[in-house]
């Protein structure tokens, strides 16, 4: 869960400031963070299963 927080931490103020430069850069990074969390997500979630 930590991995997860830090993750947003580090991605949301890069999109924040990549927003007003490069909307291509922007989409794109929101895509590599949204399979990044659901990937941690999937991995916590099946750990917690074992």
């Amino acid at each position: 869960m930590l991995a997860i927080i830090l993750d947003l931490a580090v991605l949301v103020p890069f999109l924040l400031t990549k927003s007003q430069s490069d909307p291509f850069t922007l989409v794109i990074t929101a895509l590599v963070a949204l399979a990044i969390v659901l990937a941690q997500w999937l991995a916590v979630r099946h750990h917690q299963h074992q």
